[in-house]
């Protein structure tokens, strides 16, 4: 099989994406996209922050610590956990956002065993 060139590569995956968006017009499409691409970077960056504090201080912390972050991520909320979805995967995405701003609440001291999922029933 011959090599692709840049250009056709390009013209490949610019055909695929017009395969998966469908029907929705391409500026609707911008919507989706920045989406993702917000969440996948917001999930990385986070993801390196707790990696980085592993390797300096030889602990977990930076994985549950919300103060060593600037915008903390849950678990349900990671890439990671996206990624690995193999049924309903829009409603998980659709459920980030949530996951997202309620990880934010600043919970009452004393009140470690609650979370805000448990705290907004979110499932």
């Amino acid at each position: 099989m011959a090599k692709l060139t840049l250009q056709e590569l390009e013209s490949h995956l610019w055909e695929s994406a017009n395969i998966l968006r469908g029907s929705i017009d391409s500026s609707d499409y911008k919507n989706y996209i920045f989406g993702l691409l917000f969440l996948k970077r917001l999930s990385d960056v986070f993801i390196e922050r707790a990696q980085e504090i592993e390797q300096e201080e030889k602990d977990d912390y930076g994985w549950y610590d919300r103060d060593e972050h600037q915008f903390f991520v849950p678990d349900r909320a990671r890439w990671t956990h996206i990624q690995v979805q193999t049924n309903d995967i829009g409603n998980e995405i659709n459920k980030t956002p949530s996951i997202l701003h309620l990880s934010q609440v600043i919970l009452p001291t004393g009140s470690r065993t609650t979370t805000p999922s448990k705290l907004f029933k979110i499932q």
